[in-house]
């Protein structure tokens, strides 16, 4: 086909055209002053000399446009001459270019590129495996020597008494930094909660301790020298008095302290088949010592170890620490017996009372 040629004098002609057939129409239709119409020749003559000035400075602003519009074509192009291209024409040429077969040296790249990329994958996954193996490994080799120590510590306090126990958990203290509830559970297997609470208390009255509240572990304050000093003088006094429910008589029971008699129930409600068995703190307590539960039900305990009968004071006392730790049932606990004021509003309130002939039996079926 043949390129067609840029007509450049087209705008030109028809300006010039425009002009001519305008002034002859005007021309042709007027006339003289003497009446007469124009000559015909004459008016062509004039009508053609008049559209070339009229022209002359349309073409002028023709021209220019012509020039500006060239000069402008000549600015979208690019650096080697090549027009610019639209984001749509880049965007399906850069597909075109893709659907293009590609090149069988790239391709081989990009497979041993890929094979590459596998063995590394494999053998992050066997490194991997390998720690996890090692990992369990480890895991399993100290499960079995934590067993071993558990089993080895049963048989080693098996039968102690509590003021042995003390003087072993002074020892254990001095190569601590800080003990854990796990910790106390591993060294001490077979021991109950209520005893391993009362351990910590005295350890902490004995200021070998001290509490840590963020995480509720306990800060060891020992040394070996120092722990040696405290066990010469627990050797030097009379030691404490046994807490454990191997008694068949009140006697002890009703000289005890109220701190020893809440861990004493404590060690009762345990071997009579309570879980969760936990002590109070001294303070704060809102009249609650002793915490358990037994066959899905919560128990909130009041302890009192009295010369006297216990009162109706104790009894309402019980009632709102058991409605404040959320607790099914709320017990009032003592050595003694109770007046008819408190039996009445015990009556009342639905709260159990536990006296002297309760606690004894407890004791007694404990033992069993």
């Amino acid at each position: 086909m043949k390129k067609k040629r840029n007509k450049k004098w087209l705008p030109y002609a028809i300006t010039y055209m425009v002009w001519l057939f305008i002034l002859l129409l005007v021309v042709l239709s007027g006339k003289t002053e003497s009446g007469q119409p124009y000559p015909v020749g004459m008016g062509v003559a004039v009508s053609a000399f008049s559209a070339l000035l009229f022209s002359v400075p349309i073409w002028l602003v023709q021209a220019v446009y012509m020039f500006l519009r060239r000069k402008g074509k000549a600015c979208s192009t690019g650096e080697n001459g090549q027009p610019h291209v639209s984001y749509t024409e880049e965007k399906q040429r850069k597909n075109n270019f893709c659907k293009c077969p590609v090149p069988k040296v790239i391709e081989n790249r990009k497979l041993e590129r890929g094979k590459d990329e596998l063995r590394q994958l494999q053998v992050r996954r066997e490194e991997v495996e390998r720690r996890l193996a090692e990992s369990a490994r480890r895991e399993a080799e100290f499960m079995q020597q934590q067993e071993a120590h558990c089993r080895e510590r049963k048989e080693k306090i098996q039968g102690m008494d509590y003021p042995t126990l003390l003087k072993d958990a002074i020892y254990f203290a001095s190569k601590q930094m800080y003990i854990t509830k796990e910790e106390m559970r591993d060294e001490y297997p077979g021991v109950p909660a209520a005893t391993k609470r009362c351990l910590l208390e005295d350890l902490y009255k004995l200021k070998a301790i001290q509490p840590r509240i963020q995480d509720g572990s306990w800060l060891s304050l020992l040394d070996e020298q120092r722990a040696q000093k405290l066990i010469a003088e627990m050797d030097a006094v009379q030691p404490r008095r046994s807490i454990r429910c191997d008694t068949d008589t009140g006697v002890v029971m009703d000289t005890m302290e109220g701190h020893e008699f809440e861990y004493f129930c404590a060690d009762l409600l345990q071997h009579n088949g309570f879980t969760d068995v936990e002590v109070t703190q001294a303070s704060g307590d809102f009249g609650i010592d002793v915490l358990a539960q037994k066959d899905g039900v919560t128990y909130a305990i009041q302890c009192k170890c009295y010369a006297d009968p216990v009162g109706n004071h104790a009894v309402q006392e019980a009632l709102s620490g058991a409605q404040f730790y959320h607790c099914m049932v709320a017990v009032v606990m003592t050595n003694n017996y109770f007046t008819p004021a408190a039996i009445e509003t015990a009556q009342r309130t639905n709260v159990l009372l536990w006296n002297r002939d309760k606690v004894l039996e407890m004791a007694s079926s404990g033992n069993r």
